[in-house]
């Protein structure tokens, strides 16, 4: 997504769709389609419809069900959970897949070896492209069949065209094609900001933030180190490339990369070769330790990666379980010296005593004692 900021890449452009209601507004007839194209038995399919046809909805009132009421039989829609509404978005996306292998579809850059289209999650889409009005076309006719066939449309309030390095013509028969507007990075997805810079921040903090991601029997907060946390997940992502190597991600991360040709674990010796055995070993070492059966524990790499401190003995008075939140923070700053005091202004020409009493400095020892 980043790649979108920059000037020298290949031309690309990536539209951003959400669909209308999605969960409300899918027809009887495609759902139940949609069953019978994936081979779901008969009687799962009849179970299935009864409850998304014609449900009945009660109000539940202290343990009892009142007032029941059906849906009406005039409506030929349904309200969807997220798992049949994925099943849903697997037709569209097969019918993409189909579109795009019957003709000469130009993919994004890096999409081609595995021929990725778009992504899903609920009810918002993200569909990749290069620079050509043809593969623009393809998804918009995808996107008008489906309509037609399942009863989902575009929100035309929540939809827009992220492009690099497309100019004239091209954008503008683009554009008039999809009928959607230009929009500029960054944009958010789900609640993320995707493609955002680096934010600067000018306030210095109170505590070292590696101080404050050590244990809360260390003296600090116990939040996460990043740094730590990334690495314990790439750790575990080492680990299931070469556990699952029949997922999509795997396949792509071997395709495109090569990081991890130098390195060859067998699930059944966990062989290494490379040029530096000694730290592999240790490496391979910790990897056998690491997953718990079929699993990884993500929790146990990262209190190896996890930076450590020295014990304090104050840090169970300080974090005790009857002590508010609030006040066990305020008393873990004072511990440190690190409440903002008048004490620590002396520098500037102001009254120095504490807003309490009034006769004694505002300083760290006034404040509890």
């Amino acid at each position: 997504m980043h790649k979108l900021l920059l000037k020298r890449v290949a031309p690309r452009c990536l539209l951003k769709i959400n669909l209308r209601k999605a969960y409300d507004s899918v027809g009887w007839q495609f759902l139940k389609g949609v069953f019978e194209g994936l081979h779901f038995p008969s009687r799962f399919i009849q179970w299935i419809m009864e409850c998304v046809t014609y449900p009945t909805y009660s109000v539940a009132l202290n343990g009892s069900l009142h007032a029941s009421s059906k849906v009406e039989k005039a409506s030929n829609k349904v309200s969807l959970s997220s798992f049949l509404f994925v099943l849903c978005l697997e037709y569209f996306s097969r019918m993409v897949k189909a579109a795009s292998n019957d003709s000469e579809f130009n993919y994004h850059p890096k999409c081609g070896p595995l021929k990725i289209t778009h992504l899903t999650f609920s009810d918002d889409l993200l569909l990749f492209a290069r620079r050509d009005v043809m593969p623009e076309q393809i998804i918009m006719d995808c996107l008008s069949n489906f309509g037609l066939v399942s009863g989902l449309r575009m929100n035309i309030l929540k939809f827009s065209l992220y492009k690099t390095r497309i100019h004239g013509r091209e954008l503008d028969d683009i554009l008039e094609l999809t009928n959607f507007p230009k929009d500029t990075m960054p944009f958010y997805y789900l609640g993320i900001p995707l493609a955002l810079e680096n934010p600067k921040g000018s306030k210095k903090p109170l505590v070292a933030w590696r101080d404050v991601c050590l244990p809360k029997d260390e003296g600090s907060l116990g939040l996460k180190d990043m740094k730590s946390w990334n690495s314990a997940l790439l750790a575990k992502s080492l680990w299931n490339i070469h556990q699952k190597k029949d997922t999509l991600w795997r396949r792509w991360v071997v395709g495109d990369s090569s990081l991890i040709q130098s390195v060859e674990i067998t699930s059944s010796q966990h062989a290494v070769a490379t040029q530096n055995n000694e730290l592999f070993q240790e490496v391979l070492d910790r990897f056998k330790a690491w997953p718990t059966g079929e699993k990884f524990c993500t929790k146990m790499a990262y209190d190896y990666f996890q930076p450590r401190g020295t014990k304090r003995i104050w840090a169970v008075d300080v974090w005790k379980s009857c002590i508010t939140s609030k006040h066990s923070f305020l008393l873990w700053l004072w511990v440190q010296s690190k409440l903002l005091t008048k004490g620590k202004l002396q520098y500037l020409e102001i009254d120095q005593n504490c807003v309490l009493c009034g006769h004694m400095a505002e300083n760290r020892p006034t404040l509890i004692f």
